[in-house]
């Protein structure tokens, strides 16, 4: 992304891996383009505020990095900008995980976990809704 992204591109980072991530490899190009909540660790943080950065910057590519289970938390932000006609991109990293904290528990609790990873209960198969279609259903563009 940091190879195709114009250098007025902000990057809206949200929170857990995701945010480690960005932070090691997205490489702004002028000052004022990163935006994280640093460790405040307030899932679906990037899931809505790369639309305020799309209000405060109109003319300039606003992207969010952000985790299946943090978009999770706020995906009415998509209707959002459909509505407010803002333009924003939202890449989403599916780890069928509230990741950060799925290991933090595997590390703790001796390899088990508690409600961190997205599972369907009858197959025992990684489940997650279809995060595409979620986006169509709000007349985002996929």
């Amino acid at each position: 992304m940091v190879k195709i992204s114009p250098k007025d591109t902000i990057m809206v980072d949200d929170v857990g891996n995701c945010q480690v991530w960005s932070e090691q490899y997205w490489k702004p190009k002028i000052a004022g383009t990163h935006l994280t909540s640093g460790g405040f660790a307030a899932m679906g943080f990037g899931v809505c505020g790369v639309l305020g950065a799309k209000l405060a910057r109109p003319n300039s590519p606003c992207v969010t990095l952000c985790g299946d289970g943090s978009f999770m938390m706020a995906p009415h932000a998509v209707a959002k900008a459909v509505e407010y006609q803002l333009p924003a991109v939202w890449v989403l990293q599916n780890n069928y995980a509230i990741g950060t904290i799925r290991d933090l528990q595997r590390v703790y609790l001796d390899g088990r976990e508690l409600g961190t990873s997205f599972v369907n209960q009858q197959t025992g198969q990684l489940w997650n809704p279809d995060f595409a279609k979620m986006a169509e259903a709000m007349g985002g563009v996929v």
